[in-house]
């Protein structure tokens, strides 16, 4: 079995792009390390490669386009954080070593004599002195002031993390170590992938290692120890908390009778799509239902059959249209449905599975009276579109024309059998 190797990221600022490469293809020739490298030609370019990545260490020729000598590397040294810093130069000048040294400079390489492993020898050597002292220092850190973070940090029942201005871990209490599943010396040294360096609380998701997701409220605060920056960064679980705000929400936003949204739920997700299908040019519809005859259930049958006809009503709407739609109690007898990227050529098609589906029910003989829907279309025209206030108005009205309609031709209906019945269509009356 093979040992995995360790992955050190190295950035190259080296204006000269054949000894760039040369850099590059001696890194690649390790056998016990990977290193990825990213070359850059200016300071200007490393430091914004700084920003955007993590870097294990630094490969600095001081003399570049942008930027000359010791103020070269009084540049990146101001910018690179805690990175261990080698110099590459051409020349053995004292003055420019000594100055370097007390900037922090892990190793000076002259150009020309460099080797394969003088260079990488170099590198680790840097990165892993430059470990030792940190860990050196983050506990004498801890060390001056026990008493202080032992009451502030060690004992707080949230997690709580120490970090550098970098978002390296400098400490860990035992609550961030049961959350990370770490122990102090396993988080010492990582790197901290949340965003730390803002004071506004933010919420992030967390995976533990039974696989649930929890959510936590993060907090920092930023303070000087030291004559160094580091931040306080707190977790307080909110996962029960957010659980009852999701359930309250969910329960303010659903019918109670249907468990389909009520008629704030709708109007909140339907502003939205509407948003989108504005943006996105995609039609949809607004469908309105009404159930039939419901004030006659409940004047016969008691209002538990009327209920009972409310819900078997949701469930053939349900059955009728897509998960991706929206369904929704309007409010009593009628009901309301946005269907997403749906034409009005949909329409047929929508008729003949509800007929269906009612009629399919209604065989059933499941309550005394049978499914009746009164139902108006409206539709959102991506090349004239209208508001969904609009929309909706537009739906109900003619919904209220069908159910008008069909009362008029139910009125015919018992006008004819009454005259057929009393022998008055023989007389012409």
């Amino acid at each position: 079995m093979t040992n995995k190797k360790r992955k050190l990221s190295v950035l190259i600022i080296e204006d000269n792009a054949e000894f760039a490469k040369l850099l590059q293809r001696m890194l690649k020739s390790e056998k016990n390390y990977t290193f990825e490298t990213t070359l850059c030609s200016t300071v200007s370019s490393g430091m914004e490669e700084l920003k955007k990545n993590e870097i294990d260490a630094i490969l600095l020729d001081i003399n570049l386009p942008d930027s000359n000598g010791i103020d070269t590397l009084k540049k990146v040294n101001s910018r690179s954080g805690n990175i261990p810093i080698l110099v590459l130069t051409g020349s053995t000048n004292e003055n420019l070593m000594n100055e370097g040294i007390n900037l922090g400079v892990q190793d000076f390489l002259i150009k020309g004599e460099v080797g394969n492993k003088t260079l990488i020898r170099s590198i680790i050597i840097a990165i892993e002195r430059y470990k030792v002292i940190k860990n050196r220092f983050i506990s004498s850190q801890f060390d001056i002031d026990e008493k202080y973070f032992q009451k502030i940090i060690k004992n707080s029942a949230d997690a709580m993390l120490v970090l550098d201005k970098k978002g390296y871990v400098l400490y860990s209490n035992e609550a961030a170590d049961e959350l990370f599943s770490k122990n102090n010396e396993d988080l010492k040294g990582k790197n901290f992938s949340y965003p730390y360096d803002s004071e506004a609380p933010s919420e992030i998701e967390i995976i533990n290692n039974d696989g649930e997701s929890l959510i936590f409220e993060m907090r920092n605060t930023e303070i000087e120890l030291l004559g160094e920056t580091v931040f306080i960064t707190s977790f307080r679980d909110m996962t029960d908390r957010k659980m009852l705000e999701n359930k309250l929400r969910d329960l303010s936003n659903s019918d109670d009778v249907t468990n389909l949204l009520n008629r704030r739920g709708f109007e909140f997700l339907a502003n939205q799509h509407y948003k989108v299908a504005l943006r996105s040019k995609s039609p949809f519809l607004i469908a309105i239902f009404d159930l039939d005859g419901l004030k006659n259930i409940n004047d016969t049958h008691g209002h538990i059959e009327g209920t009972r006809s409310i819900i078997e009503t949701s469930r053939i709407l349900v059955k009728t249209f897509r998960n991706s739609d929206l369904l929704a109690r309007w409010g009593g007898d009628e009901f309301i449905v946005l269907g997403i990227n749906t034409t009005e050529s949909f329409t047929s098609a929508i008729l003949n599975r509800l007929e269906k589906n009612i009629d399919e029910f209604n065989q059933t003989k499941k309550l005394p009276e049978s499914i009746s829907l009164s139902v108006g279309f409206s539709y959102y025209d991506p090349e004239n579109p209208q508001s969904l206030e609009q929309l909706i108005k537009e739906a109900d009205e003619r919904m209220y024309v069908n159910k008008k309609s069909k009362k008029k031709a139910q009125s015919i209906e018992k006008q004819l059998n009454y005259n057929f019945n009393n022998g008055n269509i023989a007389s012409g009356i």
